[in-house]
């Protein structure tokens, strides 16, 4: 359903939803910078290919699509130098399948704020949401890991 296709009250499930999604953002912050910092990714990864989950991550409306794209990495890693490092990849894929259950969470009460029926395409939608903020913030830290470390030039 395209957004002009929507009902009043789906387009406000919506609003809801990407509110959740808004609320969340402090706790997907600290997580990337955790993750970052503890799998010392910024000294093993490429930029680009940080650019490239980046860009996986815009293009798809699944989450796991994304999490299976990050363990496809994670197996062409033979010399766990990049995505194995640190077990970065693993703990990503992981996490961002872990975030179903606050896209649900979130799913649920905007279906309930806006007086609507809670579908699995909120759920997806809110999961979707999450993943793409969290892996946004990831890429932020990552480039200012690089940078900050002298691995490359702003």
């Amino acid at each position: 359903m395209s957004p002009q296709e929507l009902s009043p009250a789906e387009a406000l499930k919506r609003l809801w939803i990407a509110q959740g999604i808004e609320e969340k953002l402090n706790s997907l912050i600290i997580e990337a910078r955790s993750m970052v910092e503890s799998t010392r990714v910024a000294a093993n990864l490429d930029k680009t290919q940080m650019n490239n989950l980046l860009g996986v991550a815009l293009q798809t409306e699944s989450a796991l699509v994304v999490a299976n794209y990050v363990r496809y990495q994670v197996g062409r890693d033979n010399k766990a130098q990049t995505w194995r490092a640190g077990e970065f990849g693993e703990r990503l894929a992981t996490y961002l399948e872990g975030l179903q259950s606050e896209a649900a969470a979130i799913a649920h009460d905007a279906a309930g704020r806006a007086a609507g029926s809670l579908t699995p395409t909120d759920t997806d939608l809110a999961w979707i949401g999450l993943v793409r903020q969290f892996i946004g913030q990831l890429n932020r830290y990552f480039v200012y890991k690089r940078t900050s470390e002298g691995r490359e030039e702003g």
